[in-house]
């Protein structure tokens, strides 16, 4: 059995309640509930395919092994922007605290796993928090609507990210799992 494998930071209480409000409200308007299978997070390591369980004990591994040296993470987000017209996601600011842990793990994830870089990462990763995703035009048009009328406010807090999470799907990445939360020092 095959394992689709991905790392994120979680987001806290305070910011992991007000996104997960925005999620609610997206998918109550749009019917589409695609953002909810899976908790509030930061991509710190895309999607890449393991093939047993083995190879997932060893990127968890590795992962709580980076957590051992990793600092808590401030952040900031600073609004809301879109991937096409079939994404929201709040945008974050400050990346380079980000930027420097995708590196290291994409560094450490690659020397055990040869397919795993993306071609959506180092350079042309973007550090969001998704709001809601493979939106059709109808519900694209629906939550934009819903979004501009929002206070900017919503959109911009700042937060610390304090904990890693591994997430699992066996199902192509359609239903997301975290099995591993790993604090950060």
């Amino acid at each position: 059995m095959s394992y689709t494998v991905g790392v994120g930071l979680l987001l806290n209480d305070e910011p992991f309640n007000k996104v997960r409000e925005l999620e609610l409200c997206l998918a109550e308007l749009t019917g589409n509930n695609r953002a909810l299978q899976q908790p509030p997070h930061i991509t710190v390591k895309r999607p890449f395919v393991l093939a047993n369980n083995n190879e997932l004990k060893k990127v968890i591994q590795t992962v709580a092994d980076l957590a051992k040296i990793t600092k808590a993470i401030p952040i900031r987000y600073n609004g809301i922007s879109q991937f096409g017209n079939s994404a929201w996601y709040l945008q974050a600011a400050n990346c380079e605290p980000l930027a420097a842990v995708h590196r290291q793990l994409v560094g450490l994830i690659s020397q055990t796993f040869e397919n795993s870089v993306g071609e959506l990462e180092q350079d042309k990763m973007v550090f969001h928090t998704t709001l809601a995703l493979n939106l059709t035009n109808e519900e694209f048009k629906v939550s934009t609507q819903y979004l501009k009328d929002r206070d900017e406010k919503d959109f911009q807090s700042n937060t610390t990210l304090n904990q890693f999470g591994v997430f699992l799907s066996m199902d192509n990445g359609i239903n997301w799992i975290v099995c591993a939360q790993i604090s950060l020092i």
